[in-house]
């Protein structure tokens, strides 16, 4: 049974990725901090630790399992530069050193769409840090690149779905807009189980376009 190990396990993403993906495949380790060990649901194994303290939970983790890092700044907006890096950036590197010291399988990183953005530059920038640093170890990495996800708690930019449409017909900002275009979070889940079941064959870079035909039943 293949061995999955996910950190941000407690968040929007991963709790429901727990919920939808078939436990009777594989053996799901969670990495939650104490006092969020409630939102882990039945059939998953809790190790409760700090991210960044590796040495206390790495031993814990069985070689060639499938790393799924989720972990990062809840609600990213402008204002959380020093958090990107010292949140997002610094649990990536913990987070990938021991991935590559236990040989893991493979490593899935919650990245973010690239197409160059002003408002967003300082989070894209330390996703992009992040994927630079897993190329450096060599880890068979899959970046998954998504713009905004939609769900609950987060429906506000719903409000802005018929102005994308509107600018994807439009010839000089068509590209662009479908580069920054919303996914739902079951497109998301859907998507990350897909991966999962298929990892040898997906691409590397899956990108919001990948998001919304990976899986023929993530619509």
């Amino acid at each position: 049974m293949q061995t999955i190990f996910i950190t941000g396990a407690s968040g929007y993403i991963g709790t429901r990725f727990m919920q939808n993906i078939d436990k009777s495949l594989f053996r799901i380790i969670a990495l939650v901090r104490n006092g969020s060990e409630h939102k882990v649901p039945p059939g998953i194994e809790i190790l409760i630790a700090d991210v960044f303290n590796p040495e206390s939970w790495k031993e814990h983790i069985p070689k060639d399992c499938i790393f799924i890092h989720l972990l990062g700044v809840a609600h990213p907006s402008p204002q959380k530069k020093a958090a990107f890096l010292n949140i997002d950036r610094r649990a990536l590197k913990d987070v990938a050193n021991v991935a590559n010291e236990r040989n893991s399988k493979a490593f899935i990183y919650l990245s973010v769409a690239m197409e160059p953005s002003s408002i967003m530059k300082d989070f894209q920038e330390a996703k992009s840090l992040g994927e630079k640093y897993l190329e450096s170890l060599h880890l068979n990495s899959i970046f998954v690149r998504p713009w905004y996800i939609i769900g609950p708690g987060h429906w506000w930019p719903i409000f802005f779905i018929p102005l994308f449409k509107l600018l994807e017909i439009i010839p000089a900002t068509s590209m662009k807009a479908r580069k920054f275009s919303l996914i739902t979070i079951h497109q998301m889940i859907s998507s990350l189980i897909y991966i999962i079941n298929h990892i040898d064959k997906v691409p590397k870079y899956v990108e919001i376009e990948n998001l919304k035909t990976l899986n023929p039943n993530s619509k």
